[in-house]
């Protein structure tokens, strides 16, 4: 399915020029010279260093215990950066969105944002549950540019979605998480946009929260990966937030990790790894939009301020949420750690 080319405005692609530092001389494998970028609270900064330096470095010294004072300097070395003006191969890059959705009450809003993500992606695939209500399905099959997947086995969905990705033709692909995504682009569309263009400057993209965003999200997802991302943070050699649910993907990378990993859950931490070890390209962002979305649940918008802060409130006095988070940290960490 060949989808069409969103325009520069509609991708809010602004090219950014990379200011000298102490680490401008590396170069980036393939003989790239354009670095990912870090976005924080709407400011747009470079990013300067080479990721299989970082690669390099961060394997020679996993081993003794210790983080690379390269890899954390390559993190930590962002400078202020101006935005200028948009080149013609930027331009004419395809960015496709990739997701997993289990429905609980979105579908309103996601039609309701369909012409929006239009104008950012050329092309949108939706992978879903088998148990997921037929109207659903109906629906989205309805609109003829999104592409629907049902997964009988619900923990190969953001494998599913990603690799399956590779039947269209695309440049760059943006996966996360649907109820993540409509929060984010119902309550920050201009980062939203952004962070499509900064995709395109690495091959692997992690963006991750600020500590705005963590902060709305129950204790027992803070302090459970809080865990996740020290360790991650620790295997990449820069410090991450790997938890967001959301990541950009070069094709190539794509296809690199139809080939190397295997179907399963909880990508996290593996798939950024794998891609470090092999020499890809990777950048970090962190936004504001990605805060807790669970609290939007069945509602006919984003909730407010008061609204998540309540629901993460009653999240925490569940037990069992305590353990399931629990759970879920061992075995992304389990899954780094076994890159490594």
């Amino acid at each position: 399915m060949a989808g069409w080319r969103p325009s520069a405005r509609a991708l809010g692609v602004r090219r950014t020029s990379c200011q000298e530092n102490e680490l401008s001389h590396v170069t980036w494998p393939r003989g790239r010279s354009r670095a990912p970028w870090h976005m924080e609270q709407h400011r747009v900064r470079a990013m300067v260093g080479s990721a299989d330096t970082v690669a390099r470095a961060s394997v020679d010294t996993t081993s003794h215990g210790t983080t690379s004072a390269l890899a954390q300097t390559v993190a930590d070395s962002l400078k202020d950066s101006s935005c200028e003006q948009l080149t013609e191969r930027d331009s004419a890059l395809t960015i496709v969105m990739a997701s997993t959705w289990s429905p609980h009450g979105e579908l309103p809003r996601l039609l309701r944002l369909l012409p929006f993500l239009r104008e950012v992606y050329s092309a949108l695939i939706i992978c879903m549950p088998v148990e997921a209500k037929a109207t659903i399905a109906s629906a989205l099959r309805a609109e003829h540019d999104v592409r629907l997947l049902v997964d009988s086995d619900w923990s190969n969905g953001v494998y599913a979605a990603v690799t399956e990705s590779l039947a269209i033709d695309y440049d760059y692909l943006h996966y996360t998480d649907m109820d993540r995504l409509l929060r984010w682009a119902e309550t920050n569309p201009a980062e939203f946009r952004d962070t499509a263009c900064a995709i395109a400057q690495a091959d692997c993209t992690i963006i991750g929260r600020t500590e705005r965003a963590v902060a709305t999200h129950p204790r027992c997802m803070q302090q459970t990966e809080g865990l996740v991302n020290l360790v991650t943070s620790h295997q990449l050699g820069f410090k991450a937030d790997v938890c967001a649910g959301s990541r950009g993907f070069s094709r190539r990378a794509v296809e690199y990790l139809r080939q190397h990993s295997r179907p399963g859950h909880l990508k996290d931490a593996e798939w950024p790894l794998l891609l470090l070890r092999a020499g890809f390209t990777i950048g970090y962002v962190k936004v504001d939009g990605l805060d807790w979305e669970t609290a939007d649940r069945y509602l006919p918008q984003a909730a407010d301020t008061e609204t998540q802060r309540q629901a993460a409130a009653a999240y925490d006095e569940q037990v069992a949420n305590w353990a399931a988070r629990v759970r879920v940290a061992r075995e992304i960490i389990e899954n780094c750690l076994s890159v490594s």
